[in-house]
């Protein structure tokens, strides 16, 4: 699983970054810093509001003794 989200994460950095740079140049820093907070916002929102977190485990992975 390391393996696999790594290359992503490390590769979203790279493409990112340079893209932020131009944006914060173009339009400024602030600006750029309040829609990347939004981001992070709608993010926490969708967690918060979906079904995600009224999951529930089945007994079989919560408790390893049950077979």
């Amino acid at each position: 699983m390391n393996a696999t989200i790594r290359p992503i994460n490390w590769g979203s950095i790279a493409v990112s970054a340079p893209l932020a740079g131009l944006a914060a140049a173009t339009f400024g820093n602030r600006p750029v810093i309040a829609v990347g907070i939004a981001g992070l916002v709608a993010a926490a929102l969708v967690l918060t509001l979906s079904p995600f977190r009224k999951a529930v485990m089945p007994a079989a992975y919560a408790d390893p003794t049950v077979e």
